[in-house]
């Protein structure tokens, strides 16, 4: 008898410790899930607080002689009138995006715009600011300013502007624009400053002959075709990357183009994304490379998330090169040697790692946006501050970002992200490559502390104590105005 009930004890005890686990996970799940339901409420209540935005020059002239390149050395390399525009209409639309964030008038404290020292990218911020700041935004003379004050020290000056108070023609504004030469620019010109550049990507390219190869075998029609076309003979995507260029700008700037098939431009354009992945994507590299740029970026966020941004800067602007776009995106994963593989050949090349965008080589203009944003937690009728978080657009899209399915990421998992990837640049750049620091097989096989397997967006609640949820939705609301947004550890959740 006594045998009886400690074994129907034991089933007993076992049941109810299974019931008791049941409901363990259930409640696990249902606070999650209010969480995130709360996190994503927070979010769509969030104010801009900074915007980081890097692109592309506008359409240039040709920069080789490919097809009938060579008739067009008066434009050679230059910003054309088609890139003016491009950058003028991409400027306007800043305008109306960010109406409201944006100043309606040139603010000097507010605005900084950095370019490389050269004339196509100098020229597309000028016509970027037009967009920007038009006509009827300039700045006005002073009501009681006499004609002599306008007139600069020089014999025979006269005002040219008579009767107008304003300060030059239509009312337009100008704003300045920084440049550093390309020696010594590390941000906007790395790999110009790159000793070893070359070195690196060479080994590179013979790490990965057999793909190439097989690249190239399966693209040898493509390269043949455009051989005939031009006259000339190619024969593999750094070839196609130089061919797809010329007639870009050919059709940028309505020039001839010979008679080509949708697949054969779709090709080019295929392989000039691969050519730009394989030329930056060595792992040590790439990290090395984008260093000063990322270092340059949290230069700017990191003051407006301490709350030490004291002069109100608010909006800063690289004018840069495809160059840029491409290691950037490369950077945070918007695009990769991978993806483009298993985007075209998915049977043979299987990703390393999950990949949530796959972008395409940098267009003109192409251009990246980093908004900076703060979330916004109603309580009643007050409006709480939560945490920041980062969201990143190309060419106007939201991109996934922080290596999952998720257009947000927090500040303190990016900045993490960041400082795990930063890398030595002279240690890459001017250190030869037969020393230890190049063996690419060992940073291949380095571990990520941020990667897809050990994501993780923090959630939780301030206050003077962390506080866990345990009931739903419902047991949260009557609770909330003693609580505010925070956000604490947990792995594995999408937003």
């Amino acid at each position: 008898m006594q045998s009886t009930k400690n074994y129907n004890k034991q089933i007993i005890t076992k049941k109810f410790r299974l019931i008791k686990k049941e409901r363990a996970k259930m409640t696990k799940k249902i606070s999650s899930t209010c969480l995130l339901l709360l996190f994503a409420l927070a979010f769509a209540n969030a104010e801009l607080k900074f915007v980081f935005q890097l692109y592309r020059h506008g359409a240039r002239g040709p920069i080789n002689d490919w097809f009938n390149g060579a008739e067009q050395k008066d434009i050679y390399n230059e910003l054309t009138a088609t890139g003016e525009r491009q950058h003028y209409n991409l400027g306007s639309k800043m305008r109306e995006e960010y109406k409201g964030f944006l100043p309606n008038k040139y603010n000097h404290s507010e605005i900084y715009v950095r370019s490389t020292d050269v004339n196509r990218t100098l020229m597309s911020a000028a016509s970027h600011l037009q967009g920007m700041f038009p006509e009827n935004t300039g700045d006005f003379l002073p009501s009681n300013l006499t004609d002599y004050y306008t007139l600069p020290p020089f014999a025979g000056a006269k005002n040219y502007l008579p009767n107008q108070n304003t300060a030059l023609p239509r009312n337009i504004q100008v704003v300045p624009i920084h440049a550093q030469p390309k020696n010594g620019d590390l941000v906007l010109q790395p790999d110009s400053n790159c000793q070893y550049y070359d070195d690196i990507r060479l080994a590179f390219y013979a790490q990965k002959k057999e793909t190439i190869d097989f690249i190239n075998q399966q693209f040898n029609n493509t390269y043949q075709q455009y051989s005939l076309l031009a006259n000339k003979t190619f024969s593999n995507f750094d070839d196609m990357e130089d061919v797809d260029d010329t007639l870009q700008c050919n059709r940028y700037n309505a020039k001839w183009v010979p008679n080509i098939s949708q697949e054969l431009k779709e090709n080019a354009t295929y392989l000039t994304s691969l050519a730009w992945n394989f030329w930056y994507n060595q792992p040590e590299l790439l990290r090395a490379l984008n260093t000063p740029f990322l270092s340059q970026l949290m230069a700017y966020l990191d003051p407006v998330v301490q709350g030490k941004n004291i002069n109100g800067l608010k909006w800063v602007m690289f004018s840069a090169h495809d160059t840029n776009v491409q290691l950037i995106s490369a950077a945070l994963n918007l695009t990769s040697i991978d993806c483009l593989l298993h985007k075209r050949f998915p049977n043979k090349f299987k990703p390393s790692k999950p990949y949530y965008n796959c972008e395409y080589a940098p267009e003109f203009a192409s251009s990246l946006i980093f908004e900076l944003q703060q979330a916004e937690v109603k309580i009643d009728d007050q409006i709480n501050k939560g945490d920041f978080y980062i969201r990143l657009r190309r060419d106007g899209k939201y991109m996934n970002i922080c290596e999952r399915n998720s257009t947000n990421c927090s500040m303190k998992e990016f900045t993490q992200r960041v400082n795990w990837f930063v890398y030595d640049f002279n240690a890459v750049c001017n250190t030869p490559p037969s020393k230890p620091v190049l063996n690419t097989q060992i940073i291949a096989q380095s571990h990520n502390p941020l990667d897809h397997q050990t994501n993780f967006f923090e959630i939780g609640f301030y206050q003077q104590s962390i506080v866990i949820i345990l009931g739903g939705f419902a047991f949260y609301r009557s609770n909330l105005h003693k609580k505010s947004l925070e956000f604490k550890q947990f792995q594995g959740c999408e937003v």
